[in-house]
């Protein structure tokens, strides 16, 4: 499999960021991830798989990556579904394919995209997820806003969960992902 896909194979997302040439994602990553060799279905519904509760799988399809994501997702959850699929992309079937090595496809529900508080500890899944915190909200980004916002005076009064709440509106993420991200930071306790 010598394509352009091939390029991201096992890249932290800063360096997929970074390769992409952007340092804020657009609020639409279907085209991105169309960018980078990735074929998306996020319109057909597969009644298979909303029956089973699965929210995004990714499979291998001709050789090549291919994701599917439930349309009916709501917008922000939609976008972290798709962001922890190009994890698994990038991290698991890449570099699984490079080696000619058998892939396994993954299929994502309300548990595995929940940061595992299920008590699962598949570490592919907790990597998506971290990809996805990564590549969706970047370090230097969020200090950044952060720091926008702690520096305007008519936000001084702001609670923490109203600063959580302002800097997921601008990554367009949940509050509780941004919640999580700023954890991991740690920049809140």
């Amino acid at each position: 499999m010598k394509n352009k896909i091939c390029e991201y194979s096992d890249l932290l997302p800063e360096k997929v960021l970074e390769k992409l040439g952007i340092d804020r994602l657009p609020k639409d990553l279907v085209q991105l991830a169309k960018d980078m060799g990735i074929e998306i279905d996020d319109t057909s519904r597969k009644v298979e798989y909303m029956i089973e509760g699965i929210e995004g799988k990714v499979f291998v399809e001709n050789g090549k990556p291919k994701i599917w994501i439930d349309k009916f997702l709501p917008a922000k959850r939609k976008r972290f579904t798709l962001a922890h699929e190009i994890g698994h992309v990038v991290r698991d079937i890449l570099p699984a394919l490079e080696n000619d090595k058998e892939t396994n496809e993954f299929s994502d529900d309300g548990a595995t995209l929940s940061f595992n508080r299920d008590g699962n500890a598949d570490y592919r899944e907790y990597r998506a997820n971290d990809f996805a915190g990564r590549f969706l909200m970047p370090q230097k980004e969020i200090i950044s806003d952060l720091k926008k916002i702690l520096n305007d005076p008519e936000k001084e009064k702001y609670t923490l969960q109203e600063i959580i709440e302002e800097m997921a509106d601008r990554f367009y993420v949940s509050a509780q992902a941004m919640n999580i991200r700023l954890l991991r930071l740690k920049i809140i306790e």
